[in-house]
């Protein structure tokens, strides 16, 4: 598992200013250069990713992915990421070995922005863990192991290991 920052920290930025925003469009840039590749060029879209984000392999992501910044992403092996999911890593978020990420999913670890200033915290998602369709996880949100997270919920605390949270 990857290093993590324990409890989740808050921090403030400013994304107008180098090196944030030319790793924004140097993020942009693979991602848009990973979902223009067909599913069946497996190779290219692995080392793509491995520009992108760190992980451990194999680790399956599916078009059309999306992410802010790329160098914050730790991924565990055998996780799986479904199509559509966007990841907005101003802080670390940490996805655990054995993930399976529905699809139109919102991973944003930005609490508010004023005045060119970003207060974001970190995300942690624990190993083994199953998140449905079309939930968003705020930043500052842990989820312990074989943690449950129904369809269509809004995570804006900490759920435990082995816990189940309803979606709609």
């Amino acid at each position: 598992m990857f290093p993590i920052v324990n409890p989740p920290q808050k921090k403030s930025f400013d994304p107008t200013q180098q090196p944030f925003s030319a790793n924004r469009h140097r993020a942009a840039q693979i991602c848009r250069q990973f979902n223009l590749l067909s599913p069946l060029a497996v190779q290219e879209r692995k080392k793509l990713l491995s520009t992108l984000v760190h992980g451990d392999l194999p680790i399956f992501i599916e078009s059309d992915f999306y992410c802010e910044y790329g160098d914050n992403i730790h991924i565990g092996a055998e996780t799986f990421i479904n199509h559509n999911v966007t990841i907005n890593d101003s802080a670390p978020i940490v996805i655990g070995k054995n993930v399976l990420i529905g699809p139109n999913c919102f991973l944003n670890t930005v609490l508010h922005q004023a005045a060119n200033k970003v207060t974001c915290a970190a995300i942690k998602i624990g190993d083994h863990v199953w998140i449905g369709a079309n939930v968003t996880i705020c930043g500052g949100v842990e989820i312990g192991d074989h943690a449950i997270i129904g369809a269509g919920c809004i995570i804006k605390e900490s759920v435990g290991a082995g816990e189940v949270v309803k979606g709609i």
